[in-house]
Formats: structure tokens, sequence, C-alpha cells
């Protein structure tokens, strides 16, 4: 990585670019801490939020596709945003 100020100022350091990740992780970690809790007892594990979204995405191919597509999209995202700030420690030189 070039080693830029600008980057590292405006886009590593600001919280802002991070929110997808940590808002994923957060959801990702509530769903997973719930299916956990619920899976001794059969009966709500059946008709738990967090049980069926996990159910839906391993059985379907589809919500794995979209969420493979929202994957792509924010990857794609992040290295857009970061763009305008690589190469630019050479020509300040």
């Amino acid at each position: 990585m070039v080693g830029n100020e600008a980057f590292y100022a405006k886009v590593f350091m600001n919280p802002l670019m991070h929110f997808s990740s940590f808002f994923q992780g957060i959801i990702f970690c509530l769903v997973y801490l719930r299916f956990k809790s619920e899976r001794n007892s059969e009966s709500e594990l059946r008709n738990s939020f967090s049980s069926r979204l996990l159910e839906m995405i391993v059985n379907n191919a589809a919500p794995r596709y979209l969420l493979y597509l929202i994957g792509f999209f924010m990857m794609t995202a992040s290295v857009i945003w970061q763009t305008p700030f690589v190469g630019k420690a050479s020509e300040q030189s």
C-alpha cells in the first residue's frame, strides 16, 4: 500500500468506511447467538426468526446469491472509494 497520509486520514481512519463490516458482524453475531441459545428446544427453534433465516440461507440458492452480490458490491465500492487516494504520494514528491 502506498504510504499516503490523505488516504489514511480520510478513508482508513474514517469509521463510516468500516460501518458495513461492523454492521454485518453485529447482525450475524446476534442471529448466531439466538440460534445457538434456542437450538436445544425444538419448538422454539422452528419458530424463531434466526433459525428461519439460517435455514433459508442454507437451503435456497437465491438468498445466498443475494448475499454474494451484496458482498461483491461492498468490495467493489470500497475499491472505488479508495482509488482517488492510491498513488498520490509519488505525485507529491
